[in-house]
């Protein structure tokens, strides 16, 4: 099997995930098969995806 790595984090505001989500695409992005989302968590604990940004050579 392939080697699978991941990251994640939680922020108190929108503003700070965009960031994050923006400099993540700058560290992660070029990873072979890389995929960096964004998502928020719904009042019932559903989560939706906001944005992604996906290595499109995979």
């Amino acid at each position: 099997m392939g080697r699978f790595s991941s990251a994640q984090g939680e922020w108190s505001t929108r503003e700070t995930g965009e960031g994050k989500f923006r400099s993540w695409i700058g560290s992660y992005g070029s990873a072979p098969s890389a995929r960096v989302a964004l998502a928020e968590q719904a009042a019932d604990e559903s989560w939706g995806e906001l944005k992604a940004c996906l290595d499109t050579k995979a």
